[in-house]
């Protein structure tokens, strides 16, 4: 009876499936190459949903461009960025790129990124962007041939990953929620029928390929990563040295060592220094505002006896200046009866 009242219970659910499945491998199994081909497709697939999902897409660090104007090239600082599919862009060194072999600027395919609303007037803005880029490689030799019509002797053994820099004519559009979204939505998933490009920054050059200016605060994104809160915050905490000498206080760490606070760099990069710093201001401005407030009790107390004081003396002065009635002899009396009396 409890048997059919636990299948009963399990049969009251909603279960789904997602697109991924992973392989379940047991002694004896037969494996082939699409069984590798699967394993490496989880884990990469895998790996693309979590950078899209808890990252975004932007550029993660360096990627900067430098350059001069009247320069034929510009340079492209070495660095790493995340698309729109959640894949990974890594350039390990700089590079220095010929506009001549960039410009002018390609059509650009119709199933592109939707672009931003742009002004008409002036030059139309054009921006230097950076794609993933995958390639097989590696030709081998087939030991094995399938004996179909379509064998082949040698295939690719390895995949290149890099990437492609071009100059395209798009501003990617912001994905912003809606005001009536009760929820954060989940980014959209670029797949391979849209070129997802990560914009650098805006460039202008003229006719004969030579830079004319870039700028890199022009639709460039940023993920937000742990390294640059840290970066911010140093720069946040970068007057703390200057706090530290005008006041001259000197905060302790647990142990009851002094510690440096002009170091703003060490707080932004160890959290747990920077914490125990925060204390030890906290328990500065609180023994501060004790000591403050002892202080204005201690000057209401006094101002209080000063008022008592005043009051006492004034009513002292009250009392001497009022004449005293009751020990004032009635002499209207005797008057009247000193007079003879008429008969």
């Amino acid at each position: 009876m409890s048997a059919n009242k636990e299948k009963r219970a399990d049969e009251k659910r909603f279960c789904g499936y997602n697109e991924f499945s992973r392989l379940h491998y047991f002694h004896g199994m037969l494996l082939d190459d699409k069984d590798f081909t699967a394993e490496q497709q989880y884990h990469a697939n895998k790996r693309r949903l979590l950078n899209r999902m808890l990252h975004g897409s932007g550029v993660v660090c360096g990627l900067g461009l430098d350059g001069e104007a009247g320069d034929r090239q510009i340079v492209i600082t070495s660095g790493l960025a995340l698309d729109c599919s959640g894949n990974e862009i890594w350039v390990p060194s700089d590079i220095e790129i010929k506009l001549s072999s960039l410009w002018p600027p390609r059509k650009q395919d119709t199933n592109r990124q939707e672009c931003e609303e742009e002004e008409e007037e002036g030059p139309k803005p054009f921006y230097i962007g950076i794609r993933y880029l995958q390639k097989a490689s590696n030709p081998v030799s087939v030991y094995l041939p399938s004996g179909s019509c379509e064998e082949r002797n040698c295939e690719h053994s390895r995949y290149k990953e890099g990437y492609c820099v071009e100059i395209v004519d798009c501003c990617p559009k912001k994905e912003t929620a809606g005001s009536d979204e009760k929820w954060v939505p989940c980014p959209e998933c670029k797949a391979c029928e849209k070129p997802c490009y990560v914009v650098l920054g805006q460039i202008e050059v003229d006719k004969e390929s030579r830079l004319v200016s870039f700028d890199m605060k022009q639709c460039r994104r940023t993920v937000l990563t742990g390294y640059m809160v840290q970066q911010m915050a140093a720069v946040v905490l970068e007057g703390s040295g200057d706090y530290a000498e005008d006041y001259g206080e000197d905060y302790k760490e647990a142990d009851g060592r002094e510690m440096d606070v002009s170091d703003a760099e060490e707080l932004a990069h160890n959290p747990v220094k920077a914490l125990f710093s925060l204390l030890g201001k906290f328990k500065a401005v609180k023994a501060e505002l004790r000591n403050i407030n002892d202080e204005i009790k201690q000057q209401r107390e006094r101002l209080e006896r000063v008022e008592r004081g005043t009051a006492e003396r004034s009513a002292l002065v009250d009392t001497s200046a009022t004449p005293d009635t009751s020990a004032t002899p009635d002499t209207s009396a005797t008057t009247r009866s000193s007079k003879p009396s008429r008969k």
